[in-house]
């Protein structure tokens, strides 16, 4: 008799992503200008939706620190100034900061599957950090 496996949720496990997330709610009422903030998901993502809450402000969203390689120069962010972006990725945390001259405020809504943050791979190259 074969021994049963013990299948546990996993990066490379479609039903993780194809389930209904678990909900994950954030934000920042007051983020000052120039300054930056790191969301730590408790577990990896299938969606995450940010927005931006403060008339005439903004907010950048990226994958990587603006102070780590070439995060803000060479463009790897997506700038909101009123509304939202919904991404469908997979990550175990985002950045977002401000560079509006002025404070300003964001919420997250996000998707959670039940793969554990360790079992993420690292974001970076081409269009996260190089």
């Amino acid at each position: 008799m074969a021994t049963p496996r013990n299948r546990r949720p996993g990066i490379g496990n479609v039903g993780s992503y194809q389930v209904s997330g678990t909900p994950f709610l954030s934000g920042c009422s007051g983020l000052p200008d120039g300054a930056e903030m790191r969301i730590d998901f408790p577990a990896v993502t299938k969606n995450v939706k940010v927005f931006c809450t403060h008339a005439n402000r903004s907010v950048r969203v990226h994958f990587d620190s603006k102070d780590d390689g070439n995060t803000v120069s060479n463009l790897h962010f997506y700038t909101i100034t009123s509304g939202s972006i919904e991404m469908d990725v997979k990550c175990k945390e985002i950045y977002i900061s401000n560079a509006s001259g002025g404070a300003s405020s964001f919420e997250i809504v996000a998707e959670l599957t039940s793969i554990e943050p360790g079992m993420m791979f690292e974001l970076t190259g081409p269009g996260i950090n190089n």
